[in-house]
């Protein structure tokens, strides 16, 4: 497991933001560009839309 996930995921989310519009991604596609099981990204986020706050975030301060 990465040191931590939930920045990674967030990582990749912002990645594959880059190719689709946030109505087209699903949580299938972000484990797929992850590498994770939907139990780990539910473990670490209710749905797409908290991944997504937690993406912006880094954007603004990171």
């Amino acid at each position: 497991m990465k040191p931590n996930m939930k920045l990674w995921i967030a990582e990749q989310m912002k990645d594959l933001m880059k190719v689709k519009s946030i109505e087209k991604i699903g949580v299938t596609d972000i484990c797929k560009t992850a590498e994770i099981e939907r139990s780990t990204f539910y473990y670490h986020f209710e749905d797409k839309y908290e991944l997504l706050n937690l993406t912006m975030i880094m954007h603004l301060f990171m």
